[in-house]
């Protein structure tokens, strides 16, 4: 199906209460790549598990005095590269600027994510994940096309919050939307 093109870097991905796919089922993205080749986010609310700064210091500096321990989720960035830890993160200086260029950092190295915003005690605000979610050409604007994902503003409280649960009902209430059941799983054209 062709598809007229546009991108939705810097936007999050919504799943339909009618996806029904174990990855994703009231998934919310964040978009950090889209072209004609395809795109690339993070699922932002599906925890995994968790870790504490401690333990993430302890792996490449021996001293953990500095910094007040701290349990931090992770959460299932998505199935593809899932061997691999990343992390997203924001400045006190990107926030100021997020209503104008809504960008966050995606870290590849967590080594020196570690490094910089742990040992130093950044106080941005950062999520890891583990995976990422990936789209091969016109997949993705053929799953929307079919209302498998509602398409939403970014917000900084929905990327970086740690409640994960409450995530989907809060994007969902952010539409407007009371109550997802009567969200229909169909689409038409008149």
């Amino acid at each position: 199906m062709k598809h007229k093109f546009s991108s939705l870097e810097g936007k999050i991905l919504m799943a339909s209460p009618r996806l029904e796919d174990r990855f994703f089922e009231k998934a919310l993205i964040y978009i950090f790549m889209h072209d004609k080749n395809g795109a690339f986010g993070v699922i932002l609310n599906h925890e995994i598990g968790s870790v504490s700064n401690h333990e993430l210091l302890k792996l490449f500096d021996k001293n953990t005095n500095k910094v007040k321990i701290e349990r931090l989720p992770i959460v299932f960035g998505g199935p593809v590269n899932t061997e691999r830890i990343i992390a997203l993160s924001i400045d006190k200086q990107r926030e100021k600027q997020f209503s104008s260029m809504q960008s966050i950092v995606l870290h590849t190295d967590i080594q020196n994510f570690v490094k910089k915003f742990i040992i130093k005690n950044d106080k941005s605000k950062f999520l890891l994940a583990r995976g990422i979610s990936a789209w091969s050409s016109n997949q993705l604007e053929d799953e929307i096309a079919e209302n498998s994902w509602f398409i939403i503003q970014p917000n900084i409280d929905l990327i970086f919050s740690h409640e994960m649960k409450n995530k989907w009902s809060f994007a969902i209430e952010e539409l407007g939307i009371k109550n997802s059941t009567y969200i229909a799983p169909y689409s038409g054209n008149a």
